[in-house]
């Protein structure tokens, strides 16, 4: 974990988890359920372990290109978690999902692999079904762009 401690470990993705639930309330439909939800990049689970403990989340999935996490993943977290290709399209149906979740995830893509993957998860996305992603600020991606 690069000298991050578990509990240091842990409390990010409580954190996180909090977070995403906080956005998720404000933007969500009161009159609708959101049962199915998507981690998208979810890695070991830092985030999910969280959200798989909220009981209006009923079908956690995961996706992933790192295998091994992947694998830990699986064991440890209830939910489906498949490995993901680095390009789209993903293995789900079309709107398959109520909430796409992506933490620190669209900074390792360029603009356009942004766009594109944003256009497939738009794709998995139940109509009326809400993404929540992390993004940089403008001032830290200007920050990012001079190195």
């Amino acid at each position: 974990m690069g000298g991050v401690s578990r509990r240091e470990f842990s409390l990010v993705g409580q954190t996180g988890a909090e977070a995403i639930l906080a956005a998720f309330q404000r933007a969500r439909d009161t009159c609708r359920d959101y049962p199915a939800w998507l981690d998208f990049g979810c890695g070991c689970g830092r985030i999910a372990r969280f959200l798989a403990l909220s009981p209006s989340i009923r079908d956690l999935s995961g996706v992933d290109v790192d295998t091994a996490l992947l694998d830990w993943t699986r064991r440890h977290i209830p939910g489906r978690f498949e490995t993901m290709s680095p390009v789209p399209p993903l293995v789900f149906e079309a709107e398959a999902f109520d909430v796409v979740y992506a933490a620190s995830i669209f900074t390792h893509y360029t603009e356009e692999e942004q766009r594109v993957w944003l256009a497939e998860l738009l794709r998995i996305l139940k109509p009326g079904g809400l993404l929540v992603a992390t993004t940089l600020s403008p001032s830290q991606a200007e920050q990012f762009g001079s190195l």
